[in-house]
Order: structure tokens, then C-alpha cells, then sequence
């Protein structure tokens, strides 16, 4: 008798087996990209999340960066105006966006390269504390955030000329290390 039951328990398990890997699967729909390649990253450990044709190589400036700049810096050169007026015709180019709709208007800034400070800080030996991407493989890690902060910054408005100016107060987690530092 109980070899009969175990019998009917083995053709149960294999045929739930059976239906399970011979049912369709339903797939979660990836996100909606119109660049022509794409590639998502965790930013702590580079697992790929999402890829779209991430296997061509393509030139380091996607074509639509190159675009929006050479949109931008075209219509800034014939007006000599620094600001730049976003036209329907910059809207309409295919490829992926920036967000920026007609009748918006945007300044070129030349700001330097991303994480500038931090590669350069880090090449000399003094690392941002709290940064996870330069700093030592051994960090601090009871940081909120990176310990690099602009507490003043100014710019003369494109349009009006006007010099502005605004500060921000250092965040509270950078006081509070700043402070722990003190007691040391």
C-alpha cells in the first residue's frame, strides 16, 4: 500500500514539474528607451539591470549628447546669446530626451569633468572621505553621503547680467563628522 502511494506521489511531483517548464512565463516589460543603445547599473556593484544593444560599440559621446550640444551651441552662436531658447525643431530630433520641452530655455556652462575634484583629490592621496567610488577600499561607512560640499557658489545671470549668489550650510551628518573629528 505504500508503495502504491509513493508511486502516485512521484507522478504527481513529475508531472507539476512537467507543467511548469512546458507553461509560458510571463516577463516583466523592460523600460521604454528610444536611444539605440542603453545600459542600466547598480551603482555600488555594476550588475547590469537593463540593456538595450549594450554589446555594439558605440564612440564614448553617445550621438545624442553630441546632438543636444551641437542644437544648443548652434542656436547660442547666431544669437551671441549665451542662453539658449529650446525650439520645437530641438524637441522633435529623435533619440532620447532630456526632458526639455519647446519654449524652454537653457545655459551652457563649461563646468569641467565629471567628479573632477574627487579623481583629482583621490590621485593625490587624499581621498574624499566617504566617497564610495575613489576613496579607499576601506572607508568610512557610517557617512550619509561624501564629505565634499560647495558652501558658496556664484554666476552672473546669462540674461540679465545680474551677479547671484547662494550659499548652502554644510549637512548635518558632515557637521556631526566634522565634529567626531574634533574629539579625536
Amino acid at each position: 500500500m505504500l508503495k502504491h502511494w509513493r508511486n502516485r506521489a512521484a507522478a504527481l511531483g513529475l508531472s507539476l514539474c512537467l507543467v511548469g517548464a512546458l507553461c509560458p512565463v510571463a516577463q516583466a516589460a523592460g523600460p521604454e528607451v528610444s536611444a539605440q543603445s542603453a545600459v542600466v547599473l547598480t551603482a555600488d556593484t555594476g550588475t547590469v539591470l537593463f540593456e538595450k544593444d549594450g554589446h555594439t560599440p558605440r564612440p564614448v559621446a553617445s550621438t545624442t549628447k553630441i546632438m543636444t550640444a551641437l542644437l544648443a551651441l548652434e542656436a547660442a552662436q547666431e544669437r551671441g546669446d549665451p542662453l539658449v531658447d529650446i525650439t520645437q525643431e530641438m524637441v522633435a530630433v529623435e533619440g532620447s530626451s532630456m526632458g526639455l520641452q519647446a519654449g524652454d530655455s537653457i545655459s551652457l556652462t563649461e563646468t569641467g569633468r565629471t567628479h573632477q575634484i574627487r579623481v583629482h583629490m583621490a590621485y593625490l592621496g587624499h581621498p574624499v572621505a566617504g566617497d564610495p567610488v575613489y576613496g579607499p577600499k576601506k572607508s568610512i561607512t557610517s557617512l550619509e553621503g561624501q564629505c565634499l560640499h560647495a558652501g558658496k557658489i556664484g554666476f552672473v545671470h546669462p540674461r540679465t547680467g545680474e551677479y547671484l549668489e547662494f550659499e548652502a550650510p554644510l549637512p548635518a551628518y558632515f557637521t556631526g563628522f566634522l565634529q567626531k573629528l574634533k574629539e579625536v
